[in-house]
């Protein structure tokens, strides 16, 4: 099992919302989202936890991050420091 995450934003309003999207490399379906008032890392960690949260226990995962550098290495620091003390 593959997904795939992307980060777009969408004109509202005010500025800018950031839609966060995890899809399904095989089968092409968006797994979860969330979309985000800012580029903070939250928005997309709600969509990686949403993701993660609809894996079965037996399955293995791979996670392929298409974004800036910057925001994954952010994400990465902060989801795994999350799983490791198991708090947000």
């Amino acid at each position: 099992m593959i997904f795939v995450s992307d980060i777009t934003y969408i004109r509202v309003k005010d500025g800018f919302a950031y839609l966060s999207l995890i899809t399904n490399l095989y089968s092409r379906k968006i797994v979860s989202f969330k979309l985000y008032p800012s580029l903070e890392t939250e928005g997309r960690i709600h969509a990686l936890k949403m993701a993660l949260a609809q894996i079965p226990k037996d399955k293995k995962l791979s996670i392929i991050l298409i974004e800036a550098f910057n925001f994954v290495r952010r994400i990465t620091q902060i989801f795994f420091s999350t799983k490791a003390t198991g708090s947000a």
